[in-house]
């Protein structure tokens, strides 16, 4: 489903020529992804919100180029 939907995000930036896409990880089951205009158009970028991993310890915001 996120492929899909970066498909139909990427066909839209296409067109706006203007924004990059943003995928959200807000916890290990749910993503949120978005035209942004602090991505560069062309290019996919990642981040993870923080949550409390098993352990106690937490996961860290951490945008990733791809």
């Amino acid at each position: 489903m996120l492929d899909d939907a970066e498909a139909v995000l990427r066909q839209v930036a296409i067109a706006k020529r203007s924004a990059g896409i943003l995928v959200t990880r807000h916890d290990p089951r749910r993503y949120t992804l978005a035209l942004s205009d602090t991505v560069p158009f062309g290019e996919t970028w990642e981040q993870t919100l923080s949550w409390p991993s098993v352990d106690g310890r937490t996961a860290g915001l951490s945008p990733v180029s791809q």
